[in-house]
């Protein structure tokens, strides 16, 4: 915007939008200068100023733009914004609501992932206080239709010969399903191989059929075929990386790659972006994959092996970096690729961990999706022990009882009185008897909780006294009896 603009410096600039001499032009054109010298090259991201009024200073330029022209503002994959951008986002629509401004912001609702420490995203509580504002309008995006592929297509190609262009609509309509990424992924290849030429001012020539452009069975294929065509270096780094997620963090990297050749990572990185478009910067190191189809077609190039200790690899880098720089452990990302790596054992006593940490701080929700992950690897694992098996039955069934969950709890109590028969301990059976009893008489089933708690007190009979006045079970299954 400002370099559209005459003037000598941004300050000046400035002046012409906000007026001459306006309080905020001198502290924004600082920030301005210090995002230019980073841009540049000429200074690094951590040496910018830490301004507390920035979002103040930004929102004021744009309401005094928007007095000279409609200011229209996009930011894209708003999953992967800063804190710094998601505070900016929640401080405009109550300020900006009655200017000519438009904002168009996109994420991705999958990669809406709790945050290393646990905390849910941050854009969830962004979300959550925007749409209060009646400025404020949420859409669910499909994939493109025939016309809008074909809106595209027209503005990238104008054929010589008019029947071309309906070829070529109904061949990438059928590849790409609606998926803009496809849609230039398929178009790009049949540049390189030759079906699409360009003829001069502007004009293509499609030829030969594309009957026999090599349709790939699924868009799996045609990733691969550009896969293909990399460096050994770079395909290598991309599997290293896959290994992490769809994001990586270059300092992990650093630890799991070794380029050959003296090549340097940050080189094949740079390559891999603006050559071949397969990864995407972001802040502070850390970098994504351009699409989740592309992270999965690397991961299903490693081969079993190789990915399991790539992840266990990862889990101990993990533990290794949380614990450098005093972070709390991030045991749910641990246990993920732990459980990847085959490792039931320790997987499922890192989701235990992470949910007793959601629990502890009432976080039902998150401790549940933790705790019912640690739960299925019980299932099939034969290598956890009883007691982890044991801990993490009750405290699943502990964070199951403030939700409310009919169907949850009921599973949860069932999976206790499993338990208890699998390791033959009568304590955990009438354990299970006991939180039936409290479970039907809560929903109303006065019968069916007195028929349960009868059980109960029947089965303590086959235990020694000790061992119920330990747990306390013959009292409660008497007065639930009462």
């Amino acid at each position: 915007f400002l370099d559209d603009m005459p003037g000598q410096d941004d300050t000046e600039r400035l002046n012409m939008v906000l007026g001459s001499d306006h309080p905020v032009s001198k502290p924004l054109a600082r920030i301005i200068a210090e995002h230019r010298a980073v841009r540049a090259g000429e200074a690094a991201q951590g040496e910018m100023s830490s301004i507390s009024s920035t979002p103040y200073l930004l929102a004021t330029f744009l309401t005094q733009a928007a007095l000279m022209t409609p200011v229209v503002l996009f930011i894209d994959d708003l999953h992967w914004a800063d804190t710094a951008t998601i505070e900016f986002m929640g401080f405009l629509p109550p300020r900006i609501k009655e200017s000519p401004i438009v904002i168009f912001a996109t994420y991705r609702p999958e990669d809406l992932t709790p945050q290393p420490d646990g905390r849910i995203h941050t854009l969830i509580n962004l979300m959550s206080y925007i749409t209060r504002h009646d400025c404020v309008r949420t859409f669910d995006l499909q994939g493109l239709d025939k016309e809008d592929l074909d809106d595209i297509l027209s503005n990238l190609y104008t054929f010589l010969q008019p029947a071309d262009f309906n070829t070529l609509s109904d061949a990438v309509k059928r590849m790409a399903g609606g998926n803009p990424f496809f849609l230039f992924e398929i178009t790009g290849l049949m540049e390189d191989e030759g079906y699409l030429v360009p003829k001069g001012d502007n004009r293509w020539s499609l030829q030969g059929d594309l009957a026999y452009f090599a349709v790939p069975e699924s868009i799996n294929n045609l990733i691969e075929r550009r896969i293909d065509r990399l460096s050994l270096n770079e395909i290598l780094l991309l599997r290293a990386a896959s290994l992490q997620g769809e994001s990586f963090e270059l300092s992990i990297l650093n630890q799991m790659f070794m380029p050959s050749g003296g090549e340097a990572i940050k080189d094949i990185l740079v390559s891999l972006i603006n050559r071949h478009g397969l990864i995407q910067p972001r802040e502070f190191g850390r970098y994504v994959f351009s699409h989740h189809q592309v992270h999965r077609v690397v991961s299903n190039g490693m081969s079993v092996e190789d990915a399991q200790r790539g992840h266990r690899e990862v889990a101990r880098l993990l533990q290794v970096y949380a614990e450098e720089i005093g972070n709390p452990t991030p045991h749910h990302l641990i246990a993920h690729h732990l459980a990847i790596a085959g490792d039931t054992h320790e997987a499922a006593r890192h989701f235990y961990l992470a949910g007793t940490r959601a629990l502890k701080a009432q976080q039902f929700h998150l401790s549940l999706d933790h705790l019912s992950r640690a739960v299925e690897l019980l299932k099939d694992a034969t290598d956890i022990e009883d007691n982890l098996a044991v801990d993490i039955t009750l405290a699943h069934l502990e964070t199951v009882k403030p939700l409310g969950d009919r169907v949850t709890h009921e599973r949860a109590i069932k999976q206790l009185k499993i338990l208890g028969e699998k390791t033959s301990r009568k304590d955990l059976e009438l354990r299970g008897l006991l939180e039936e009893t409290i479970y039907l008489r809560m929903v109303s089933s006065h019968e069916a909780s007195l028929r349960v708690a009868e059980r109960l007190i029947e089965k303590s009979r086959e235990l020694e006294e000790s061992a119920f006045e330990a747990m306390g079970l013959k009292e409660a299954g008497t007065a639930s009896y009462l």
